[in-house]
């Protein structure tokens, strides 16, 4: 009798492994894809500079985005202000631009180049100097 305990013993740990085994591949985790766009921007080489500021200076900018691939569809761009300067207020296409992306265009076409106004408001009471500040700007694939 032991013998055969120790084979259906033996025979159950195989057929219970061999589950897992076979269950193991349908239960990988898959990493996402990242998405691969790319944000051009064609109108200016991704610096602006907008000279001597007095209270308020606008600046209209196109950017296109791309996939790798050439495949069409559409895209959400996004933008958000990765220092911002305290002395001065941005806007992208009337949107204040703060610490948080905010969606500038939910439906970008791939490959088309789209225009966006960029404002930049300076309270007359703001101390002098320089403003430094960066728009970083996103886009993913919808």
């Amino acid at each position: 009798m032991r013998p055969a305990n120790a084979i259906a013993m033996l025979l159950a740990l195989t057929l219970s492994a061999g589950s897992i085994a076979l269950a193991a591949p349908r239960r990988r985790a898959v990493a996402p894809v990242p998405d691969d766009v790319t944000i051009t921007f064609v109108s200016r080489p991704g610096l602006l500079d907008l000279g001597s500021v007095v209270h308020k200076a606008s600046e209209t900018i196109q950017i296109r985005v791309d996939r790798r691939g050439g495949s069409r569809g559409s895209a959400t761009l996004r933008a958000y202000l990765v220092s911002p300067d305290t002395r001065c207020s941005i806007r992208v296409d009337g949107q204040l631009l703060g610490a948080a992306p905010i969606v500038i265009d939910p439906q970008v076409p791939i490959g088309a180049v789209a225009s966006h106004r960029i404002n930049v408001e300076v309270p007359v009471t703001a101390a002098e100097g320089p403003l430094n500040t960066t728009i970083q700007w996103e886009a993913s694939t919808n």
